[in-house]
């Protein structure tokens, strides 16, 4: 046994050693519910349209359990509280919840800015609890860091093994953008794993051992998800993670000639792994996607792109669909900003106007419920002073980070630590700016997590007073500020707690409705059950398609053949979101399905009007348009469809309809000509040109001829 442990430390780095002697094991009872929190992420997914819902549920109830725990302990915790709510950082994050607060006496659905505000104080209350129970554990900071370690390993490993099985058999692009977890969105999970990875990158420097290796394997893992899912925010942070990693981490323990050493073979391990998994990646993906390629009839395969240095190099296009349609959110949103200046739109009312905002990009059925900048979407919905509130986190953030590596009285463990942070930070900084972690339940975890070490770290190189000389009015108003948050944090579990049943609701609902056929529905609920599930007036909006409740429920009433009924509530779906169509939509079934044409033509214009990008909606207006002999009409819609990037099959469609409605295209061929100098090898616009052509040559006119050429079907 001697020998074995002679062993196992002479495997030690020398930096392992320190850290280790300084470790102490007595504070892990508040490692438990740390743990707690962190563990969320990997609980199975429920039968529920959105895991933030989901999550929400769990960590108020571990929100509640934590905070009895420090009541109990509450002697003990006075001094981590008194800590906490004197701090900067958090009273900046305070700030920012009460001016959202705020902006609520400017929204126009306060209730759903209610269900964004019960997230904030929730969030709020996390911080609270977690800075209390790492303080208390403050030095345990590579325990924390292996718990996040191995939830990452899990999250990876399991991605990994499906998507390796799937590979080859399954089209690339969907592949790659199911690698998503259990969060929905490949671009999420991104940023979930690449904040994780500060912390299994400091495990893997910090443990010896079985540990280590398997610190090392995680990082190694994580590396290749990041390249094989693609993301192009992952992609940045990634390469900053690791290079601010490798540079700070030597630049730290360089003057130590002992430790030096080790540091420079740590660097340039993690810098290995780095260029591994990046070729090992990027050979896979380019070969499965010259491969793939070679079956699709028509694609060149000799000279195959590398694919993951495709992916960056479309991080600078400006040209690229979803650069462009980011940076036109941002000026839609900013402009619209501007006529509000003061409280902004309304905290959580971003999704009311974002058909409002973005209604000029869709080109389906898709909703952008964010605006893919929460610094953006902060500023439009809560106004300034919460905006700097929040912006004021990161600066604060990153201004104790640089304090500690440039104060000698701080230690160089703490400096290293402050290294991975300031990592950590950057991964979230980076998905703040080109998506939306904000409105992300377990993203905030993470994100209250990195800032209470900052701070934890910050205040541990420094001499703090004991409680026994602080003044007695301090101490309580720090408790009462406690007791609030806790009295808040019940309030807002309530919220949320009818955010999770509706959200379980819209799942079954949504399910439901999607397997229905609109001729002859038989649903699995009835109208009566599916009004009892949303009884609850929170949340107004689903979380699909951003559709509100009320649509849902009008859905039921058209299956069930009471019109009336189902229009009155796509007059309520109108008013609560008055920028949307989706009241519309359920006009447009219920009048197509009574045979009412002429108002099934009016809502496909108000519907396409809405959406001109959009292909579906023009499919149908135009052919609409065609079957009344609306001529204009069809040239407009065609016209404004084409204004955004057209196609083929818009060209057919439209010189189709033109041509049923003897329209002579000898006397204006724009459209015609237009399409056959595009798709010179169109059939059908080539065999409209002779038939045109062939009456030019014999004088005869279209309008006389009795054509048997009638437009397609339209398909509501």
């Amino acid at each position: 046994m001697a020998k074995r442990k002679v062993t196992q430390e002479k495997k030690a780095t020398p930096i392992a050693k320190e850290v280790k002697e300084k470790t102490d094991y007595s504070n892990y009872l508040y490692l438990i519910f740390i743990a707690f929190y962190l563990l969320v992420d990997i609980l199975p997914r429920e039968q529920i349209i959105d895991t933030s819902y989901q999550h929400r549920f769990y960590l108020d109830i571990i929100n509640v359990l934590a905070s009895i725990f420090i009541f109990r302990n509450f002697a003990k915790y006075r001094s981590n509280s008194e800590r906490f709510f004197t701090n900067i950082i958090p009273i900046l994050y305070a700030g920012f919840i009460c001016f959202a607060m705020l902006s609520l006496f400017a929204a126009y659905s306060p209730l759903e800015g209610l269900v964004t505000l019960a997230g904030y104080v929730s969030n709020f209350w996390i911080f609270a609890n977690l800075f209390m129970l790492l303080y208390a554990a403050r030095n345990n900071i590579k325990a924390v860091a292996l718990v996040i370690t191995f939830t990452l390993f899990y999250q990876v490993s399991m991605e990994l093994y499906r998507f390796v099985q799937e590979l080859g058999t399954t089209s690339l692009d969907s592949l790659i953008g199911s690698l998503k977890w259990n969060t929905g969105n490949k671009n999420i999970f991104a940023a979930t794993i690449v904040i994780k990875l500060s912390f299994a990158i400091y495990s893997s420097f910090r443990t010896r051992g079985f540990l280590r290796i398997f610190s090392y394997l995680t990082v190694f893992l994580t590396i290749v998800m990041l390249f094989f899912v693609s993301a192009r925010a992952a992609y940045i942070s990634l390469g900053t993670l690791i290079l601010l990693i490798v540079i700070g981490n030597i630049w730290i323990y360089w003057k130590d000639i002992e430790k030096r050493k080790s540091a420079i073979v740590e660097s340039s391990s993690l810098l290995v792994l780095f260029i591994v998994g990046l070729l090992l990646a990027n050979n896979t993906l380019t070969k499965y996607q010259t491969l793939q390629a070679a079956k699709t009839p028509g694609i060149e395969t000799e000279a195959a792109d590398s694919f993951v240095t495709g992916r960056i190099a479309s991080i600078a296009d400006d040209d690229n669909a979803s650069n462009s349609i980011r940076v036109a959110m941002w000026k839609e949103a900013l402009h619209a900003y501007s006529q509000k200046p003061f409280l902004g739109y309304g905290v959580g009312n971003y999704r009311i106007y974002s058909e409002g905002i973005t209604k000029k990009h869709y080109t389906t059925n898709v909703y952008f419920r964010h605006a893919h900048n929460d610094f953006v979407e902060v500023l439009f919905e809560s106004g300034p002073i919460a905006f700097l509130s929040y912006v004021g986190l990161f600066l604060l953030g990153l201004f104790f980070s640089i304090r500690i590596l440039f104060r000698s009285e701080y230690s160089r463990e703490r400096k290293f630590v402050a290294i991975i942070l300031l990592g950590a930070g950057i991964g979230f900084l980076v998905d703040s700016f080109f998506n939306f972690p904000l409105p992300r339940t377990y993203m905030n975890v993470l994100f209250v997590l990195i800032l209470s070490l900052i701070v934890i770290n910050y205040l541990g190189g420094r001499k703090v007073e004991p409680l026994e000389n602080e003044h007695k009015t301090k101490q309580n108003l720090t408790s009462y500020a406690y007791i609030t948050i806790f009295a808040l944090g019940l309030v807002a579990s309530y919220i949320n707690y009818q955010s999770y049943i509706s959200g379980k609701n819209q799942y079954l609902v949504d399910s439901d409705v999607i397997k229905q056929k609109l001729s002859d529905p038989h649903p699995r609920f009835t109208y009566a059950q599916v009004d009892k599930m949303f009884a609850s007036k929170v949340p107004l909006i689903g979380a699909q398609g951003g559709e509100p409740i009320s649509v849902k429920k009008a859905k039921y009433l058209f299956f069930e053949n009471r019109d009336a009924e189902a229009l009155k509530l796509a007059d309520v779906a109108s008013k609560e979101m008055p920028y949307s169509i989706h009241g519309e939509r359920v006009k447009l079934l219920i009048y197509s399905r009574k045979g009412d044409m002429d108002s099934t033509y009016k809502y496909s214009k108000i519907i396409h009007e809405h959406r001109p990008f959009s292909q579906s909606d023009f499919k149908m207006r135009i052919q609409l348009a065609g079957k009344f002999g609306q001529v204009d009409d069809v040239k407009k819609a065609f016209n404004q469809f084409n204004s955004y990037g057209s196609n083929q099959e818009a060209y057919e469609l439209c010189v189709k309809q033109l041509a049923a409605n003897k329209y002579d295209f000898n006397k204006d061929a724009t459209i015609l000509s237009e399409g056959l100098k595009e798709y010179p090898k169109s059939k059908l616009l080539v065999g409209i040109k002779k038939y045109y052509d062939y009456l030019k040559e014999h004088n005869l006119d279209p309008s006389k001829i009795n054509l048997n050429f009638k437009p397609s079907k339209t398909e509501s």
